[in-house]
């Protein structure tokens, strides 16, 4: 469509996060990589041979709705397990939310509980805060284990507002992928951070215009 002259496109954050790594951050000059957002949920993007995969509808990439435990908890896509219900955000808040109110012993307090705080509270040695955070970081590697077998990408970028949690979150992480992804693929992956940081959907808004005018 076109407003005040100038034309507008629309897509999935994901997805644009994805292109603007590919143009603008970790992705540069990288034919083969997967990107993860990993914040209130988790989403992303696939780039394959240079280019964003998009699927048959246009809806690849749902990496937050792989299923990892078959009877886990309920997750907003109305399904149970999936890995957006056990390692975002949103999910890692709401079972140290669950533990504290079943009584759990922590410097947590259920109603205000964050998964920043659950971050900063394990990295002080919070025994309940680190078995959240310890949990969440397996689930999260399992997820992108099972993306690195299906997909063999030479890169997998981390972005999103839990992944500032830093070397917490991407040393856990790489070692269950080390461990859990067949060796020959896990061996052809490095698993590194966004780029863009803050300015992702900036600089995804731009990827993808460019994309469509085709640049």
């Amino acid at each position: 469509t076109r407003q005040f002259g100038a034309p507008a496109y629309l897509d999935n954050d994901a997805t644009a996060g994805a292109m603007g790594e590919a143009v603008f951050g970790a992705g540069r000059g990288v034919d083969c990589f997967a990107y993860f957002t990993i914040s209130t949920g988790i989403g992303g993007g696939i780039i394959i041979d240079g280019k964003t995969y998009r699927g048959c509808g246009e809806n690849a990439g749902e990496f937050g709705h792989t299923k990892i435990l078959p009877d886990g908890p309920k997750c907003n896509c109305g399904d149970r397990g999936c890995l957006e219900a056990l390692a975002s955000g949103t999910a890692i808040a709401r079972i140290a939310r669950e533990g504290l109110n079943a009584g759990a012993k922590s410097v947590l307090m259920a109603s205000d509980v964050t998964a920043e705080l659950v971050a900063h509270a394990a990295s002080e040695g919070d025994k309940f805060a680190c078995e959240v955070w310890s949990l969440a970081m397996y689930y999260l590697g399992i997820g992108i284990a099972n993306v690195v077998n299906i997909l063999n990408p030479r890169l997998v970028i981390l972005g999103g507002g839990v992944t500032n949690a830093g070397d917490m979150l991407f040393g856990p992480v790489r070692r269950v992928v080390n461990e859990r992804a067949m060796s020959a693929l896990a061996v052809d992956v490095e698993i590194v951070p966004a780029a863009n940081g803050d300015l992702v959907g900036l600089m995804g808004a731009f990827a993808v215009a460019l994309d469509a005018c085709g640049f």
